[in-house]
């Protein structure tokens, strides 16, 4: 589910969404970096720190929830 919540905010144009394990040296952009966790065991956030990248924040989805209230939520995180 991380990936579709990316890709829709890649698609407000919120960001610029990417996979985890992808493309290290597109995290290490001039851009702030924003970590979207499928599930509580951190994997994202493990990867970017493996490639010595801090996000700017985290957001961990719950799977048993449905994406849209955890999109809104995550489109308010940003402003803060």
């Amino acid at each position: 589910m991380a990936r579709e919540v990316a890709l829709e905010l890649d698609r407000r144009g919120l960001g610029e969404a990417d996979v985890a394990g992808a493309h290290p040296d597109k995290a290490r952009s001039r851009y702030p970096v924003y970590c979207i966790e499928g599930c509580a065991e951190a994997c994202a956030g493990r990867w970017l720190a493996a490639h010595g990248v801090s996000a700017v924040r985290s957001f961990t989805l719950d799977p048993d929830r449905q994406p849209e209230p955890q999109i809104e939520r995550i489109v308010a995180g940003f402003s803060q």
